[in-house]
């Protein structure tokens, strides 16, 4: 895997360098671990929240590669060398600590935030 920017999101990005079929696992997330979300954590379950040295990289998309399941990043389609890593925040995250209006504008801030009402979002983070 190698982090290079990303036009889609104006910053940076994780990338496949190798194949992973369906189902397999991406990365291990390993690193300190928080009880409330940080801009950069990765929820492991609703009261654990890891920042991961490579994690912090991987991006939402309404159309993931990845979703995280048991502290991991598994592949949730066929991932070929340059394809980028994402996972959707909204099916992964309960909560976010930087909510945010993606690309589609739709309202990314977990799976707690239904409306705009309900967050206090930051449209320049993605």
């Amino acid at each position: 895997m190698h982090v290079k920017f990303s036009s889609r999101v104006l910053g940076k990005a994780l990338y496949s360098s190798t194949f992973y079929p369906k189902g397999s696992i991406v990365k291990r997330l390993r690193g300190e671990l928080f009880l409330k979300p940080t801009r950069e954590t990765i929820e492991i379950n609703p009261e654990t929240h890891i920042l991961d040295d490579i994690g912090k990289f991987v991006n939402h998309s309404n159309r993931p590669t990845c979703k995280i399941l048991d502290g991991s990043i598994v592949a949730d389609t066929n991932i070929v060398p340059g394809d980028e890593i994402t996972f959707d925040y909204n099916d992964s995250e309960t909560s976010m600590a930087n909510p945010f209006v993606d690309d589609t504008g739709a309202v990314v801030g977990g799976r707690l935030a239904k409306t705009l009402r309900d967050v206090d979002f930051d449209s320049s983070a993605k």
